[in-house]
């Protein structure tokens, strides 16, 4: 969790929210080992932005990386509103 929250809070920190976002759904996927120690880095990208039922979510992937090696990347559905 406490990776995930580094990746999420980096991509939501690089853009201007019209609102709060509510994560509504993530997955994981981990590749290497993180270690005490480590210099983490994060680099994401919005995949998909729609509306349903009158509300407005986005999808987006976030990579992580310990000493410049992949170790886990991270899909995630938030939701917000708009206006």
């Amino acid at each position: 969790g406490c990776l995930m929250r580094v990746a999420m809070g980096d991509t939501n920190n690089s853009f201007k929210s019209p609102s709060p976002i509510i994560l509504v759904a993530a997955g994981a996927q981990h590749f290497a080992t993180v270690r005490p120690g480590q210099r983490l880095e994060s680099v994401g990208q919005d995949t998909a932005v729609y509306e349903r039922n009158g509300k407005h979510y986005f999808e987006s992937e976030e990579f992580l990386l310990a000493d410049g090696t992949l170790s886990a990347r991270f899909n995630r559905t938030s939701v917000y509103a708009y206006g």
